[in-house]
C-alpha cells in the first residue's frame, strides 16, 4: 500500500468569520490613517478597526495566515507579520467574532471569568451608580413623525429661533427685577412640581432631538428609557447604531439634545414675557432657568458619559474615549513614578496624549466630587443611614479600590523595577509621606478665649419690683451679702396658691385615710402632693433667688443707671456687674479632637484680640469633662479666691459667632446658643498680675502634642458613624 505524503508542518489554519458581520469606513483617526467599523447585527455592536485589521480581515476567506500576509504584502504598502495575524485571530476569538461551537464559547467564557457569581450586596454596590431600563421602542412613531424632525433641525428654522431668542432676551431685560425676584418662589412645593413637570417634558425633547437627528441620518433608533445615576433619574435614547456614520455626523445628534432643549427655552422665554398666567409662568420660569442650565451643565460635561463625552470622544476621533484615556494615564503615572519599562498601551500625538492624561485626571476628580456630593446631599436632606452607606460605598470605589489596584499591578510587577533616580524619588516621598500620616507633630493649637476679672452679673431672675437702694460702683461687698432685692408679686401670688391647694389636697388625704367612702382617691392624692411639693420647693427657691448675691468677697464694678429701688425690672434683665479683683480668669474652648491633649498644668499664653500685644502667661487650671452643649452666661470656675470661696465667672456668649466669636453657633428654641461642633470649656489662671478695665476677648495658644492625620482621618469617620448618625 502506497503511503500518502504528509507535510511536516500543515498550514494554520484560521477560524471563519460568523456571518451577519459587515465592514464599512468609518473615518481617519488623529494622526490622518483610515478607520473602518465592524458591524456584529446580532448582538448590535461595533468594533473600530485600523487600515491593517481591516486589510487581513478582507483577506481573511483564505484561511491560512501566511497566504494573507504574501497576499497584503503584494498588494498594499503595508508590512505585516505572523504576530499581527495572530493579535488578530485573538481579538476575533475574545470578542465572539468567529464560528466557534458551543463547547469552544463556554470554555472562553469561563476563561474570562463571565459566569462568576455575584452575590446581592456585590451587584448593588456595583450597579447602583448607573444602569438603565428601558421603556418604549420609538422607531416606528419617529418614522412617521419623520418630517417634525426634518423641519426643526431646518436651518431657516434655526436662523428664525436665533431670531425669537434676540426678542426673548430683549423682553427679559426690560423685566429683569421681576424675573430675578421670581427666583425665590421655586423653594416651594409649588414651586417643586411646577419644576418636575417642567424638568420631564424638557428631558423628553431632548432625547427625542437625539432620535430624530439619526433618523435625519437615516439611523433607525431602538430604544428609548431611563437611566438612573445614583438613583436620580434621567431619559437616554439608544443611538448605538450611529457608529456608520462619520465624527462630525455623530457629534451633530449627540449636540441634537441641546439643540431642541434650546428651541424649548427661547418659546418658553417668550411665553413668560408674553403671558399672564401665574401658573403657564412659573413652568415656564423653571424651563428658562433652572432646567436649560442644568442641562447645559450635565449634558455638556465630558466627565459622564453623556452628550459631551460622545461629542468630545468623535472631535477628537477616538472611539471608547474612557477606558483608552484611563489606561494611558495609568501606564503615565507608572512613567513619572517608576520610569516604567513597558511601552504605553497607544501611541498618540504629543498633543493628545497630553489632553488624555488631563482629561483622565480631571474626570476622576469630577465623579468623585460628584458622588461624594450627592451622598452629602441624600445624608443631609432624605435618609442619614442612606448617605453615609453611599459615602463608604464612594469613597471604596473611588479611593481605596482604584489605589489597592495600582498597588496590587505595582507589587507584582515589582521584580521589572529598576533603582533609577525616578524610583529614589518616589521612594524617599512616599516615606515622608508616610511618616507624616502616622507621626503625632507637636503643634500650637489657638483657642477663642476671654480674660476677665472672676466676676458675676447681677441677673433678675423674674420680672418684680425693686425693694432696696442699688449700690453705687466701687462699693465693696462680702460673699453672700444681699445687693440687690426684688419682689414679685406673680411669684408670690403663684406660691400662695401652690401652698393653698397643697392644705386643700392634704385635708382630702386624711379625709380618704378615715372613711372607707374615699379611700379609692388616696392613690391620686399622694401624687397631687408630691407633685405640689415639688412645684413649692421650686417657687419658694426662686424667691430665694429675688435676693441676689455673688460667692465671693468683691467689688461692685457697674451697675444699670437707669434702675432704682420701686423700677420694674423684667425677667433675665442685665442690673450690674460684682468682680473679685483678686483672681483673673481665662476662659478659653478647646475642639474634641484636641481636648484629650490639654492637660491640667499646661501652660501657654493669651493674646488679646488684634495679637499685637505681648502674650500673657497663664496655666490651665480645670477641664471640663462633658463638651459645652451651650454657651451659657454663668459658670462656675472652681477657682479659689482671697477668701477661700470659689471664684465666678461670666462672659455672656463671647465666643459665639451670633457676637462676632469664632465658635460657630445656632439658637435653641429657648433662646440658647448651641455650638455647631462639640466643644470643651478649659480655665486658665494668670500667671503674672493682670490689670483690666472690663472683659478682653482674645486667644490662648497652647503648645500640644497633636495626632496623626491618620488618626483625625479615622476620628472623622468615627463621628459620621457613630455620632451623627444617631445610633
Amino acid at each position: 500500500m502506497e503511503n500518502d505524503e504528509i507535510e511536516p508542518n500543515p498550514p494554520l489554519k484560521l477560524p471563519k468569520l460568523r456571518n451577519g458581520l459587515t465592514f464599512s469606513f468609518s473615518d481617519y483617526d488623529p494622526d490622518g490613517k483610515p478607520q473602518w467599523l465592524i458591524h456584529d447585527a446580532g448582538r448590535n455592536k461595533f468594533f473600530v478597526i485600523g487600515w491593517m485589521e481591516y486589510e487581513i480581515l478582507i483577506r481573511w476567506t483564505l484561511e491560512e495566515p501566511q497566504k494573507i500576509i504574501d497576499a497584503i504584502l503584494s498588494e498594499t504598502t503595508l508590512h505585516v507579520e505572523m504576530a499581527d495575524i495572530k493579535h488578530i485571530a485573538q481579538f476575533l476569538i475574545h470578542n465572539y467574532l468567529v464560528q466557534q461551537s458551543g463547547y469552544q464559547i463556554y470554555k472562553h467564557a469561563k476563561s474570562q471569568k463571565l459566569f462568576k457569581d455575584e452575590n446581592i450586596l456585590h451587584w448593588l454596590v456595583t450597579y447602583y451608580l448607573f444602569f438603565k431600563i428601558p421603556l418604549w421602542h420609538p422607531n416606528k412613531f419617529l418614522s412617521h413623525t419623520k418630517q417634525i424632525g426634518n423641519l426643526m433641525f431646518n436651518k431657516y428654522v434655526g436662523y428664525l429661533m436665533l431670531a425669537l431668542a434676540f426678542v426673548a432676551v430683549y423682553q427679559i431685560g426690560l423685566q429683569w427685577e421681576e424675573f430675578t425676584h421670581t427666583f425665590s418662589t421655586i423653594f416651594t412645593w409649588t414651586g417643586l412640581f411646577f419644576y418636575f413637570i417642567a424638568f420631564s417634558v424638557c428631558k423628553f425633547f431632548h432625547e427625542l432631538g437625539h432620535a430624530y437627528m439619526c433618523k435625519r441620518y437615516g439611523i433607525p433608533v431602538p430604544t428609548f428609557g431611563v437611566a438612573f445615576l445614583v438613583f436620580w433619574p434621567v431619559l437616554f435614547t439608544d443611538t448605538t447604531l450611529s457608529w456608520v456614520l462619520n465624527s462630525k455626523q455623530r457629534m451633530r445628534i449627540a449636540l441634537a439634545g441641546i439643540w431642541m432643549e434650546t428651541y424649548v427655552t427661547i418659546l418658553a422665554a417668550l411665553v413668560w414675557c408674553n403671558t399672564a398666567d401665574t401658573t403657564i409662568r412659573s413652568i415656564a420660569y423653571v424651563v428658562i432657568t433652572i432646567n436649560w442650565i442644568s442641562s447645559l451643565l450635565i449634558n455638556v460635561s465630558p466627565f459622564m458619559r453623556f452628550d459631551g463625552y460622545y461629542v468630545l470622544a468623535d472631535f477628537l476621533k477616538i472611539p471608547n474615549l474612557q477606558a483608552r484615556a484611563f489606561a494611558l494615564t495609568k501606564w503615565q503615572i507608572r512613567r513619572w513614578l517608576f520610569d516604567w519599562p513597558d511601552p504605553p498601551p497607544e501611541h498618540f500625538s504629543r498633543r493628545t496624549h497630553t489632553i488624555l492624561v488631563i482629561y483622565s485626571i480631571a474626570t476622576w476628580l469630577y465623579r468623585l466630587v460628584l458622588y461624594i456630593g450627592i451622598a452629602v446631599l441624600v445624608y443631609h436632606f432624605f435618609i442619614k443611614i442612606l448617605g453615609i452607606i453611599l459615602f463608604i460605598v464612594e469613597l471604596f470605589y473611588f479611593i481605596f479600590s482604584p489605589i489597592l489596584t495600582e498597588l496590587i499591578v505595582w507589587i507584582k510587577s515589582r521584580d521589572r523595577f529598576s533603582l533609577n533616580k525616578r524610583t529614589i524619588v518616589t521612594l524617599i516621598v512616599f516615606s515622608m509621606l508616610l511618616v507624616i500620616s502616622f507621626l503625632p507633630i507637636k503643634t500650637t493649637v489657638r483657642l477663642p478665649a476671654t480674660m476677665s476679672y472672676s466676676h458675676q452679673f447681677l441677673i433678675a431672675p423674674a420680672e418684680g419690683v425693686m425693694t432696696s437702694n442699688l449700690p453705687k460702683p466701687g462699693i465693696r461687698v462680702k460673699a453672700n451679702q444681699p445687693i440687690v432685692t426684688i419682689v414679685s408679686a406673680d411669684l408670690d401670688y403663684t406660691l400662695k396658691q401652690i401652698q393653698m391647694e397643697y392644705k386643700k389636697t392634704l385635708s382630702e388625704l386624711r379625709r380618704a385615710t378615715i372613711d372607707p367612702k374615699y379611700s379609692s382617691q388616696q392613690s391620686a392624692l399622694l401624687s397631687n402632693i408630691t407633685k405640689q411639693s415639688s412645684e413649692n420647693h421650686r417657687y419658694l427657691e426662686l424667691k430665694n433667688r429675688l435676693t441676689l448675691t455673688v460667692p465671693f468677697n468683691g467689688v461692685v464694678a457697674d451697675i444699670q443707671p437707669d434702675l432704682y429701688m420701686g423700677a420694674i425690672v423684667k425677667k433675665d434683665e442685665w442690673i450690674g456687674d460684682v468682680v473679685d479683683p483678686s483672681v483673673t480668669v481665662v476662659e478659653a474652648f478647646v475642639t474634641q479632637a484636641d481636648i484629650s491633649k490639654v492637660k491640667i498644668g499646661l501652660i501657654g499664653h493669651f493674646y488679646r484680640g488684634d495679637l499685637s500685644e505681648d502674650g500673657i502667661k497663664v496655666k490651665v487650671k480645670s477641664i471640663e469633662n462633658l463638651n459645652a452643649n451651650q454657651l451659657s452666661c454663668a459658670y462656675s470656675s472652681g477657682i479659689k479666691g482671697e477668701g477661700g470661696e470659689e471664684a465666678a465667672v461670666e462672659t455672656p456668649c463671647y465666643h459665639s459667632s451670633e457676637f462676632g466669636g469664632s465658635i460657630a453657633t445656632y439658637q435653641a428654641p429657648d433662646g440658647s446658643l448651641v455650638p455647631v461642633d462639640s466643644v470643651y470649656r478649659i480655665l486658665l489662671t494668670t500667671m503674672v498680675p493682670v490689670k483690666l478695665q472690663h472683659i478682653e476677648r482674645g486667644s490662648v495658644f497652647l503648645r500640644i502634642n497633636s495626632n496623626s492625620y491618620v488618626y483625625r482621618l479615622f476620628y472623622a469617620i468615627k463621628k459620621i458613624l457613630v455620632e451623627e448618625s444617631g445610633f
